[in-house]
């Protein structure tokens, strides 16, 4: 199955082995580009020395702090996809939320309550996401790293697609349909989008990432075959 991704090829070529054994062939359809926020990494370092945490909501948000954080400082990540490229990158992840921000917010609202935390992330989510946070108790710097803009991708034929951000969706739609294709959202934001859009996502992963939808894109496959 051809399963199109709203991604980058060199982000493309991270999945491709466990989606192989998955029986899918990767397509990179990037339906975003990816702006700097001037001087956003170096804020992010500055405010992360005077908090209690720093809670990185992606793999891209990582790419996009470089090495502004101080070593020292208690990282939270947002999925063990997150954590798994902090560590990769010599990090140390204090702790791993099971889901979204939301989600972050429910596991570990004891342990956040009353803390300071800096959130780093995309402008078009980053205020959302510090919200959420702060309904567990804490108080929360909101640092935009970058601005996703929306474009429209290759017209490379996909049985599938999956969906990484909201953003995606509408650069998707702009050149694009999604009427017999299966489609996957990488969160309950990015279903949203689509809900909004009058298309009820097959998959939502559970677990934010790539990876993750691409597993619950083959079971569902799988349950589909034997049905």
């Amino acid at each position: 199955m051809r399963l199109g991704l709203t991604t980058t090829p060199e982000r493309i070529r991270t999945l491709t082995s466990r989606s192989r054994e998955l029986g899918f062939e990767l397509v990179s359809l990037p339906c975003i580009r990816i702006d700097a926020v001037p001087g956003g990494a170096d804020r992010a370092g500055e405010a992360a020395l005077q908090a209690d945490a720093v809670v990185i909501t992606s793999r891209r948000s990582l790419e996009m702090l470089g090495g502004a954080i101080a070593p020292g400082v208690p990282v939270i990540a947002v999925g063990p996809e997150t954590a798994a490229a902090i560590e990769d990158a010599g990090g140390t992840v204090a702790l791993v939320g099971s889901g979204g921000v939301r989600q972050l917010a429910r596991d570990a609202g004891q342990i956040l309550s009353g803390k300071n935390v800096v959130l780093v992330g995309a402008s078009n989510t980053a205020r959302q996401s510090a919200a959420a946070l702060e309904m567990a108790g804490c108080s929360v710097t909101a640092i935009e790293l970058y601005t996703t803009v929306p474009v429209a991708p290759p017209d490379d034929p996909v049985d599938a697609v999956a969906f990484g951000s909201p953003t995606a969706v509408t650069g998707w739609l702009i050149a694009r349909e999604l009427a017999e294709l299966t489609v996957a959202a990488i969160g309950e934001t990015t279903a949203a989008s689509l809900r909004g859009h009058g298309v009820e996502p097959d998959v939502v992963a559970d677990q934010p990432g790539f990876i993750n939808m691409i597993e619950q894109l083959a079971a569902l496959r799988l349950e589909r075959s034997t049905s």
